[in-house]
C-alpha cells in the first residue's frame, strides 16, 4: 500500500460545481476517486474486521458499482443525460472483482493476521482496489479525491488521517445559487406556487449561511496554503489556466484530460440546472444571471440576510436592507409540502421509481401502498422540521469582520 498518498477533499457551497470539479480530475492517472458523492468519510478510526467492513462498504454503496442506483443515474431529476457519446449509458463496475482486489492485494496482511486496520489505510486500500478494478495503476496514484457533499464530520475525520490534505471549497454567489436552485426545484417538483418557492429560497439562504460559517471554521484548521476557494463562474472563465494552476498546486503533471468531464473515463454531460448537456468548461457559464433575471424581492432578501458571507467571498453587496427579516409562514410551508408530496406521487408509476431494494422485491401494488405511507410520514416530518427551521433567522453575526486569505482564492 502506498503510504505517501494524500487526500484532496472537495465540498460545494450552494450549487457550485463540486461534481464538475471532481469529474475533471477523474481521468488523471495520479488521482483516483469514486464516481459521485455518495461515499463520505464516515468510517470508524479503527477497522476491527476488514472483511466485514469491506462487505458493508460494497452493500451500502451499490451506486459506486452501478450508477443507475444513485444520483448519477436519475435522468432529468438529477443529471442532464446519461454517460457516453450517445448520452445513454450507465456505469458498471464488477463489485466481486473489486472485493477480490481489496482482500488479496490491499488488505491481505491484515486479513491473515486478523488485526485491526487504521482508517486511513482502509480508505487508501479501498481506493487502490477500485483503481485496480478500473485499470488504473495504484503505484502512480498521488491523491485520493473525496467528495464530501456536506459538513457531516467527514472533514475533521479526513484531516485527522491526512493532516496535509488539500481542501477545495467550490462556491457561488448566493443569488446565482438561488437562480440555479429555483430551476432545479421546478424540474423536480413542478412549477408549484410563489409561496412554495419562498420556502425553498429561505431554506437555501439558511443552508448557505451555515455552510460558509463551517467553511470558515474548517479553514482555520488547515495548514497554510492548503485551501482553494473556487467560484464556479470564474472557474469556467479561467478554463485551461485554472487546471494548469491546480495541477501545479497539487504537484501533479498537467494533462489535457483535465479539461474533460468524465467518470470512470466515460464522458459525463453534467447536471446543469437548465439541463443542457455540457462536458467540460463552457463559456456560456461565465456570465452572472442574477442581476438581470432574479426578482428584486429575492435579490434583496438574499443580499440582506447573507451580507457577511457575500462580503467574505468577494461578491457584489447588492440591495442591502439591515432591517430585513426572513419570514416563512405556516401556510407557505404547508403548500410546499403539498407540492412535494404530489411530485413524489407522480413518480411511482414505474417500479424503477423505488430506490429501496426491499420494495423492488415485493408485489407492485403493495410496494406502492407502502411507499405512499412512507411519503406521508416523510412529509409530516419535513413539515415539523420546516415549521421550526422556517422561523429561524440565519445568524451571520459570527462572520462579522472575518476574512478569508485572498491568496486562497483561485
Amino acid at each position: 500500500m502506498n503510504k505517501s498518498v494524500n487526500c484532496i477533499l472537495v465540498t460545494p457551497h450552494g450549487r457550485s460545481g463540486s461534481l464538475f470539479f471532481q469529474s475533471l480530475f477523474d481521468g488523471h492517472n495520479q488521482i483516483v476517486t469514486f464516481p459521485g458523492f455518495g461515499v463520505s468519510y464516515s468510517f470508524p478510526r479503527s477497522i476491527l474486521n476488514v472483511e466485514t467492513a469491506l462487505d458493508e462498504f460494497i452493500s451500502e454503496h451499490s451506486d459506486v458499482f452501478d450508477s443507475s442506483k444513485g444520483y448519477l443515474g436519475k435522468l432529468n431529476e438529477n443529471v442532464t443525460t446519461l454517460f457516453g457519446p450517445d448520452q445513454n449509458k450507465h456505469l458498471f463496475i464488477d463489485a466481486l472483482e473489486f472485493r477480490k482486489n481489496a482482500l488479496h492485494k490491499e488488505f491481505r496482511s491484515w486479513v491473515d493476521a486478523q488485526s485491526p486496520l487504521p482508517r486511513k489505510d482502509f480508505v487508501i486500500g479501498l481506493h487502490n482496489a477500485f483503481a485496480r478494478t478500473i485499470g488504473q495503476n495504484p503505484s502512480e496514484i498521488k491523491y485520493i479525491l473525496i467528495h464530501a457533499h456536506g459538513y457531516d464530520g467527514s472533514h475533521d475525520r479526513a484531516l485527522y488521517d491526512f493532516p496535509n490534505l488539500f481542501y477545495v471549497a467550490m462556491v457561488r454567489d448566493p443569488r446565482e445559487d438561488w437562480f440555479s436552485w429555483r430551476k432545479v426545484v421546478e424540474l423536480r417538483n413542478g412549477t408549484g406556487s410563489a409561496a412554495g418557492m419562498i420556502v425553498d429560497r429561505n431554506l437555501s439562504i439558511i443552508s448557505y449561511a451555515d455552510y460558509v460559517y463551517k467553511l470558515y471554521l474548517f479553514s482555520l484548521k488547515l495548514p497554510l496554503g492548503h485551501l482553494r476557494i473556487i467560484d464556479l463562474n470564474r472557474f469556467h472563465e479561467l478554463n485551461r489556466d485554472a487546471m494548469i494552476s491546480l495541477a501545479d498546486y497539487f504537484g501533479i503533471v498537467y494533462k489535457d484530460v483535465l479539461l474533460n468531464s468524465t467518470f470512470l473515463g466515460v464522458v459525463w454531460w453534467g447536471n446543469s440546472a437548465d439541463r443542457l448537456p455540457i462536458s467540460g468548461f463552457d463559456p456560456k457559464k461565465i456570465p452572472y444571471n442574477w442581476s438581470s433575471k432574479l426578482s428584486k424581492f429575492d435579490e434583496a432578501a438574499i443580499s440582506s440576510v447573507l451580507m457577511e458571507p457575500i462580503r467574505m467571498l468577494g461578491y457584489p453587496i447588492g440591495s442591502y436592507d439591515k432591517k430585513f427579516r426572513l419570514r416563512t409562514s405556516c401556510k407557505d410551508i404547508c403548500n410546499w409540502c403539498l407540492v412535494y408530496f404530489n411530485a413524489r406521487i407522480r413518480g411511482i408509476a414505474e417500479r424503477n421509481s423505488f430506490q429501496n431494494k426491499v420494495l423492488r422485491r415485493i408485489p407492485l401494488v403493495l410496494a406502492k401502498t407502502l411507499y405512499i405511507f412512507y411519503l406521508c410520514w416523510s412529509v409530516a416530518v419535513m413539515l415539523a422540521k420546516f415549521l421550526y427551521v422556517g422561523s429561524r433567522q440565519p445568524d451571520c453575526g459570527d462572520l462579522v469582520g472575518r476574512v478569508f486569505n485572498r491568496a486562497d482564492f483561485l
